[in-house]
């Protein structure tokens, strides 16, 4: 999607005229506008009416007004009518604002009704493929006067229509049809909505209202009065690429045009030239979860190589910790007998609780909930997931076996790409650096991450990143210097594939990016090349231009030696293929309007990220890869003070560790309760200092 969206506009009465823009940034060269009033009497015996019309065009934009009266010439009936609108085309949007009213006084034994209405029809083409939002407002001034007998009817329409070579069914995406609306205590409608256009088709975007007034016979003298306003805006510019259109995050959705947003994103901190994501958290009566972990996670984000038009990279990630006491809910699946269903279940807990208290307590509650679907991912910690589901025999059995259920309970689950997730990692009070990656693991999901990053093949030794399960939680059997160069990050570069057909130990991982300065990297070595007998983990160094002993022979010079890397899950048949790298940061899908989420909003296709045969990353998986020996290679002996593992404890270390402490990196809370940095972590690192390597 263009940042700038490439828009061609023209503007026509009703029925719309073609005209090309100048250039391809959103502009017209005319704008042809119409207002329309109309009063009536109707006498029900001899069926008379009176009918004008007032009705201009002009050719640029501006303000048009009208005003007619009609009356029965008996009794006093009368009826007049009003209408006045305002075409403002901004760089990001294009706004129509309509004043209405309309009047009328009945005599005896009439029917009297007065009619305003407006509209303009829009037919826009673009040059490439082009995300549009269409919001506004109807607002009645007033309620029904007392003793009006008749029905007060306002009819809106705004309707997005066009046909297109590659989607020829699609767009009417955009359409709303009210009638016979009573004013009274929810005397506004507010409506919002996106679409997609693309480049090989024309739409018409055709706004449209009306109110009417109107008294019945046998009323007696009476006079009834209705005001209102139609405001509607067409969105589309998104100049920083995040998904939020430019208009949403400078004067945040506000439906009536009014100054007054319903829902301030400015207020949250969004910006225009800087990209922005918005995330709120829920969390059960049993489950965990601080503000202080969540802003690890948005430092992490802040700290994104993320490019952006203001100059500053980063990612301003806004994560709103909203009701901490929803009930406890257990998420379970049965695929064996078909009992249950996740999705539906995490659709009921999104439909309930998505929004704060007030937001979906509010008399626009349906609209603002909907606005804000359009903006928040949700995420909901605690619970627990339960699955049985069918496991696969042995890899040595024959094809023809029987499959036998197995319980798997994952730690979370997300939409992919999409906007809800569920944490349910156990213990997470005792584990907040675990709960933090896990967290930031799911939203990834939702960004449009995989656990390969672009594709699902888990534990490659090229890819650093929460996503893989590998640097998602601690091992307590790989040690401590492994868990302390842990980091709560997305992958950074594109490291160069890994064939396992034909790896080579002086190119090592292949890693010529910073980002793998000091890192460390676990692979899987078993029979006939391990030595040792069963399937092993080894866990090597990951700085640039370093090589690896692939086959542990003491030496770092074979070429085309054949190994499983990734076969680190004893439960799944080896496999030799080539591990492809990938840029998290880079390739992040910020949209949360436009993708399936679990039927939610069903536009596109999506999926769930449970793994039929593995699953999210669950207690059963880590307890089977915590139970894997795990034995360091000769250069990567562990020694926790090492900070910057070099082989050496000198001032460097010390330097390295007060950074980090300085920082409140979690490679520096070294102690429980975790999140606390303080005294006792200096003691511990000292304790470790002193200790010496090995």
């Amino acid at each position: 999607m263009p940042t700038r969206s490439q828009l061609f506009l023209s503007l026509a009465c009703c029925l719309a005229v073609l005209a090309t823009a100048a250039h391809a940034q959103f502009s017209y060269i005319e704008v042809d506008s119409t207002a329309r009033v109309e009063a009536s009497a109707i006498d029900s015996q001899t069926f008379e009416s009176f009918l004008e019309e007032d009705e201009r065009t002009r050719s640029s934009v501006g303000s048009l007004d009208g005003m007619i009266a009609a009356s029965t010439g008996a009794n006093g009936g009368v009826a007049t009518a009003d209408a006045e609108y305002d075409l403002q085309a901004e760089t990001e949007s294009i706004k129509f604002i309509a004043e209405l009213s309309s009047q009328a006084f009945l005599g005896n034994a009439l029917t009297v009704n007065a009619t305003s209405s407006a509209g303009i029809t829009a037919v826009i083409s673009t040059l490439g493929q082009t995300d549009v939002a269409l919001s506004g407002a109807f607002i009645l001034d007033q309620p029904l006067p007392t003793g009006f007998a008749g029905p007060a009817i306002v009819d809106i329409r705004c309707q997005l229509l066009g046909a297109s070579a590659s989607q020829p069914n699609l767009f009417v995406n955009i359409q709303y049809d009210l009638s016979s609306f009573t004013p009274g205590s929810g005397n506004e409608i507010r409506f919002i909505d996106t679409a997609t256009l693309f480049p090989d088709g024309e739409y018409s975007l055709v706004l449209s209202a009306s109110l009417i007034t109107g008294i019945q016979p046998g009323v007696g003298a009476a006079t009834a009065e209705l005001s209102g306003r139609f405001v509607a805006r067409l969105d589309y510019r998104d100049l920083d690429g995040d998904g939020l259109f430019d208009t949403w995050e400078e004067d945040g959705i506000d439906f009536e045009i009014d100054g007054t947003p319903e829902l301030d994103l400015p207020g949250e901190g969004a910006t225009v030239d800087r990209k922005d994501l918005f995330v709120e958290i829920d969390r059960q009566q049993g489950g965990f979860v601080t503000q202080q972990i969540l802003d690890r996670i948005v430092s992490s984000f802040d700290n994104a190589p993320v490019p952006n038009p203001g100059g500053a990279d980063g990612i301003l990630l806004h994560m709103d910790l909203d009701e901490s006491d929803l009930p406890d809910r257990d998420y379970e699946q049965n695929y064996v007998t078909g009992q249950g269903n996740v999705r539906l279940q995490i659709r009921d807990q999104r439909e309930m609780f998505f929004g704060t208290s007030a937001q979906r307590a509010s008399p626009i509650a349906e609209a603002l909930v909907k606005a804000k679907s359009l903006v928040y991912r949700y995420g909901v910690v605690g619970g627990t997931q339960t699955y049985i589901i069918p496991e696969r025999p042995p890899c040595e059995a024959t094809e023809s076996r029987p499959t036998f259920p197995t319980t798997i309970r994952p730690g979370g689950m997300a939409e992919l790409p999409g906007d809800d997730f569920i944490i349910t990692l156990r213990n997470a009070s005792s584990r907040p650096e675990d709960l933090a990656r896990t967290i930031m693991h799911e939203l990834g999901h939702n960004l449009g991450l995989r656990h390969g990053g672009g594709d699902n093949v888990n534990f490659k030794p090229n890819y650093f990143s929460v996503m893989n399960y590998m640097h998602a939680l601690k091992r307590p059997a790989w040690g401590a210097r492994w868990n302390n160069q842990l980091t709560l990050d997305y992958s950074r570069s594109t490291l160069p594939e890994l064939n396992e057909a034909s790896l080579s130990e002086p190119a090592g991982i292949g890693s010529g990016c910073p980002c793998t300065q000091g890192r460390l990297f676990a692979f899987a070595n078993r029979d006939p090349i391990n030595p040792r007998g069963d399937n092993a983990i080894w866990i090597g160094r990951a700085d640039p231009q370093r090589p690896v002993d692939y086959d542990i022979d003491g030496m770092e010079s074979s070429t085309g030696v054949v190994l499983d890397l990734n076969q680190i899950n004893p439960k799944t048949c080896e496999r030799i293929e080539t591990h492809v790298g990938h840029n998290d940061w880079d390739n992040l899908y910020y949209k949360v309007r436009g993708v399936r989420n679990f039927d939610f909003l069903a536009v596109a296709t999506g999926e769930s990220t449970l793994d039929p045969e593995v699953g999210e990353i669950s207690d059963e998986l880590n307890d089977l890869i915590d139970a894997l020996p795990v034995f360091y290679l000769d250069d990567a002996t562990p020694c926790p003070a090492d900070i910057t593992m070099d082989g050496n404890l000198n001032f460097f270390d010390v330097a390295q560790f007060i950074a980090l402490y300085n920082a409140q990196d979690p490679a520096a809370d070294l102690v429980t309760p975790f999140g606390a940095w303080n005294f006792f972590d200096i003691a511990e690192y000292i304790a470790l200092f002193n200790a010496g390597c090995p």
